[in-house]
């Protein structure tokens, strides 16, 4: 079950009030119930998560980057609160973290891994169930490999591990598999809130794409999931950093070295 535990009034009043948190409307009267958690990426780093009964907000602590999704529609406002600048896209279109983990998966999608509900647990003092790949799927991608059907980039085994019902299993499964689109982890997630994915690649190596440290029941100002309306509208998620590109000019060739060393 959940501990009963709460995060200090202060520190919740900061994670609400950071830039990105607040919604950019006028306060709207009441509170929420919700959950505050404290989740992290091997590939992403660390982010802070608010989550209610209809809603779903995210920020990453170093870049920005974060989103909004609530009910009904669960339109996705893609954002980043240094840049001050968003995007939007059905929930159907969201791309999320797909080409990222890709990159490190060796392009073999991890949202369609065959996942099977399997013992009861406990993470950060919530029941949860781990959902694991098969034998029979990892004798499958053993063999794959052997005919170079498959990298050693790709998953051999995999393990993801989701809420057991109870108050913060409440988000809609549309809620749940958005947060899955944005950790580029398996979307089996659908079927309770996603709060640890790991996987083992063909080369033996360990890859843990989402993993929850925290989790603290707390009250929510009512209007904590609005998108902001002072934010620059771009086209996609691309265009969200506004920082300069450094441009790569190559390798500086060694008569070039030569002529720098003879300039007085």
């Amino acid at each position: 079950m959940l501990k009963k535990s709460f995060l200090p009034a202060a520190i919740v009043s900061a994670i609400i009030s950071l830039p990105f948190l607040p919604a950019q409307a006028a306060p709207t009267a009441g509170e929420i119930d919700g959950f505050s958690l404290y989740q992290t990426s091997t590939i992403t780093g660390d982010k802070d998560v608010l989550i209610s009964a209809n809603a779903v907000k995210i920020l990453d602590r170093k870049n920005g980057n974060g989103l909004i999704a609530r009910a009904p529609d669960w339109k996705v406002y893609a954002l980043n609160q240094r840049s001050r600048r968003i995007c939007t896209y059905t929930a159907a279109k969201y791309p999320g973290s797909g080409k990222d983990i890709i990159s490190i998966t060796g392009g073999a999608p991890l949202n369609d891994l065959p996942l099977k509900r399997g013992t009861k647990a406990t993470l950060s003092g919530t029941a949860a169930v781990s959902c694991e790949t098969s034998k029979a799927f990892e004798a499958k991608q053993l063999k794959d490999l052997e005919r170079a059907f498959a990298g050693p980039r790709f998953a051999k085994w995999a393990e993801l591990m989701i809420a057991d019902k109870g108050p913060m299993d409440k988000l809609p499964k549309q809620g749940k598999l958005i947060i899955c689109r944005y950790y580029g982890i398996s979307e089996f997630g659908g079927e309770g809130l996603p709060l640890r994915f790991k996987y083992v690649d063909l080369a033996d190596q360990l890859h843990t794409l989402l993993l929850t440290n925290s989790i603290q029941a707390v009250k929510l100002p009512a209007n904590t999931f609005d998108p902001p309306r002072d934010f620059t509208t771009v086209s996609d998620l691309s265009k969200l950093d506004d920082r300069p590109k450094i441009k790569d000019n190559g390798p500086v060739k060694a008569i070039e070295i030569i002529k720098k060393r003879n300039v007085h």
